[in-house]
Parts: structure tokens; sequence; C-alpha cells
């Protein structure tokens, strides 16, 4: 890749497997549950990285008008319901991949 440089080969393939992995290791990236893209929503400017917490209960209207509350022991961006709120105005979890990747709501409109 232009721009970069890395030894990509190391002789072996195992030497360059073990560089690799100390390589993803000194990026902080070891750990990662999806894989790292070249090409992304954030390299185009349509994505962002967020953390979120709350205390209580959440009233929130979804993208249909909906009124919905997000009630529960799970106050963070990883809350089912929050999650399958928010897919409706296509907003996309890292976690699941696709706004649609949840089925069957379990928000209750009030």
């Amino acid at each position: 890749m232009a721009g970069v440089d890395i030894e990509w080969v190391h002789g072996k393939t195992s030497a360059s497997s073990r560089a690799a992995r100390q390589r993803a290791v000194a990026l902080g990236i070891g750990g990662l549950r999806i894989r790292p893209a070249l090409k992304s929503q954030h390299n185009l400017g349509l994505a962002i990285d967020m953390s979120i917490s709350w205390e209580g209960n959440v009233d929130i209207t979804d993208a249909d008008g909906r009124k919905v509350k997000i009630v529960g022991s799970s106050r963070s961006g990883m809350h089912r319901d929050l999650i399958l709120m928010g897919a409706t105005f296509g907003v996309k979890n890292t976690m699941t991949g696709a706004s649609t990747s949840l089925t069957g709501p379990t928000m209750e409109g009030w």
C-alpha cells in the first residue's frame, strides 16, 4: 500500500504471521471483534465512534414517530432496544455490523 512502510514478508509464513500479530497488538487492534477495513464509512466521513450511558429509563421517539421507553439495567450503547430504535433512523451498531442484524423489536410503544 502506498505510503505505508511495512515489511509484510519475513521469509517464512509463520514468521510473517507472528510479525502481523505483533503489529496488530502494537497498533491496538489485536482484540477487535470486527475485521479492520481499508475502505469504510469512517473514511468517507459518514460514521463516528461514540460511547453513551444514562441513568434511569429513557423515553425516545423513533423515526416512525413512535414513543419508545428504554428500560433495564443495561444502560449503554449495547442495549438491544436502543440499537433497534436507532435502526429506525438507519444507525448501524458496530457490534452487529448492520442496522438490520437484530430481528424482532422488543420495544414497547406507549
